[in-house]
């Protein structure tokens, strides 16, 4: 429950960072659509801070490379969401009661970078869950490991007098017949 929480927020913050970034560094109007190079160049990188801080985060133990194919991953995934949010995402939303314009969900900077931040937050956090990898190398014991048995040296004398025992045995009905 925990890590679709976790999810939620990073999508959410990192795609209203995304958002924010299109708007006042880039001068987007928050009720204009966006235009088509600003979409797709954040978010790619909107896809990058997804990929480094979902699923299993940059900072957790011998994650690094998980999460560098993430990242990677990750820029080509949210522009493809993007392309298909602009594509077929027509839903008419008006927000303007908030100051935020009105227009179609993929084109509107305040819906599209937090959608596919989202989106792609919560593909990353369900495949942590259910996709571990891990768990065959903890249930499954290492074939090639030594293993050390301490021996009591009465027990091996008592195994060389039942087989010798059981050798006498063999012995004598071979000799009867």
């Amino acid at each position: 429950m925990f890590a679709l929480v976790w999810a939620l927020f990073v999508g959410l913050v990192v795609g209203g960072g995304t958002s924010a970034l299109s708007v006042y560094v880039l001068q987007v109007p928050w009720g204009e659509p966006l235009a088509g190079w600003i979409a797709y160049a954040l978010a790619p990188i909107a896809g990058v801070l997804v990929g480094l801080l979902a699923g299993k985060p940059i900072w957790a133990k011998g994650a690094r490379i998980e999460a560098g194919l993430k990242a990677v991953f990750g820029a080509a995934m949210a522009a493809a969401i993007m392309f298909a949010l602009r594509r077929w995402g027509h839903f008419h939303l008006d927000l303007s009661s908030i100051g935020l314009g009105q227009g179609a969900i993929g084109t509107h900077a305040a819906t599209a970078f937090p959608i596919v931040a989202t989106l792609m937050a919560l593909v990353f956090e369900v495949d942590n869950m259910f996709g571990g990898g891990n768990d065959k190398k903890k249930s499954e014991p290492n074939r090639g490991a030594v293993t050390h048995v301490r021996v009591d040296p009465r027990d091996l004398a008592e195994q060389e007098d039942e087989v010798t025992a059981d050798e006498a045995k063999k012995s004598k009905g071979r000799g009867k017949r």
